[in-house]
């Protein structure tokens, strides 16, 4: 028998997240004396590919009810849960295919009252602009913290997952926030029914196509140099075989036995080696070249007070106010979003509407 501590704790959390699972779609669960029982819908149980009436279990489990029968079939209906198992191994692909969107709703007990004049120009940086509060109020405000896998395909290939935060309201990227929830008091539930508008999904589309890549290639540098290492390799040794057939070749030009129509032929076949070469790096450039494929894993819709900042900007003689979001998860301002390119920003410049602009985009004016 197993008798390690933390695989009978992980088994148990692996039977745990099975057994919430099941219920979540729709399966009848109750302990039983070998395991748990569970009675699921026929349409769950013919995608698991089980019976409709399973009973789970850990391996130990399984080698207590061997020791109480004296030995006999050790499956005796139940089906083992742990890494590895293939009903274990289906959820996972079943969950992957449907991805989860959770709800959760924050609460603060206090919130930032003062000092938002100093936080702004500490976060925030003004192109030819200088600005103040006028005023705020408390209001709640509403994120969307997607979870993605990625996989990075070369000759070999890279998968993992990568967070993005994103404000529903404003389209603005929040940067750290996935990390910033311990110790928040918050209340979790799954939903079916959250909807966002064709707005929101085209935004959120955008962004995942905007922030995913540059995300992705942070993840897998190591992958990314390795690549190019095996390519710079192989690109040396097609150099150095191509090369040494060039020398070869002209070598036996020298020959006085060899006809001039052979010779002709073998200054046509040498005259060929760059062509052939470049056409060889190509292929193995498309070997190595990475191919990235990013999917949504799992959403958690947030809902959390905030604090609404109108903020005055005096550019030359014209005003323009701005709303501002204070995050009581990052204890930061969210940042603005440019008009033009829809990249989320602090550093900001105002076009001759006053449309606010990132640094480039305001260049190209």
């Amino acid at each position: 028998m197993n008798s390690d501590p933390s695989i009978q704790n992980q088994d148990t959390r692996l039977l745990d997240f099975t057994t919430r699972f099941l219920k979540e779609n729709g399966a009848l669960i109750e302990q039983g004396a070998r395991g748990i029982n569970a009675l699921l819908p026929g349409d769950l149980a013919q995608r698991l590919g089980t019976k409709e009436y399973i009973t789970l279990g850990t391996l130990q489990d399984q080698e207590k009810a061997v020791d109480v029968s004296g030995g006999s079939d050790r499956s005796a209906g139940v089906y083992p849960i742990h890494f590895g198992a293939p009903l274990l191994d289906r959820i996972l692909g079943f969950t992957i295919e449907n991805p989860p969107l959770l709800h959760v709703a924050l609460n603060f007990f206090y919130l930032k009252s003062g000092g938002f004049d100093n936080l702004i120009n500490q976060q925030f940086e003004w192109h030819k602009a200088t600005g103040s509060v006028t005023s705020f109020g408390q209001v709640h405000t509403r994120y969307l913290l997607l979870n993605c896998k990625y996989l990075a395909q070369s000759d070999e290939q890279k998968e993992g997952r990568f967070d993005l935060a994103a404000n529903l309201d404003s389209g603005a990227v929040i940067p750290g926030m996935t990390s910033d929830f311990a110790g928040i008091d918050k209340e979790f539930k799954k939903t079916d029914t959250l909807r966002f508008s064709e707005n929101i999904q085209a935004r959120l589309r955008r962004l995942v196509q905007m922030y995913g890549k540059t995300a992705v290639e942070q993840e897998i540098v190591p992958f990314k140099n390795s690549m190019n290492r095996r390519y710079a390799r192989d690109a040396k040794s097609l150099d150095a075989y191509y090369h040494a057939l060039a020398e070869e070749m002209a070598a036996s030009l020298e020959r006085s036995n060899m006809s001039d129509a052979l010779k002709a032929d073998r200054k046509e076949k040498i005259a060929m080696i760059p062509e052939e070469l470049a056409a060889k790096k190509k292929d193995l450039l498309n070997k190595y070249r990475i191919r990235i494929t990013i999917s949504l894993a799992g959403a958690m819709a947030v809902t959390t007070p905030a604090v609404k900042i109108l903020f005055t900007a005096s550019v030359g003689r014209k005003r323009k106010t701005l709303s501002l979001i204070y995050n009581p998860v990052t204890k930061r301002f969210d940042p603005l979003v440019c008009e033009s390119c829809h990249q989320s920003m602090y550093q900001i410049a105002f076009g001759n509407d006053l449309g606010i602009q990132c640094h480039p985009c305001h260049g190209k004016n």
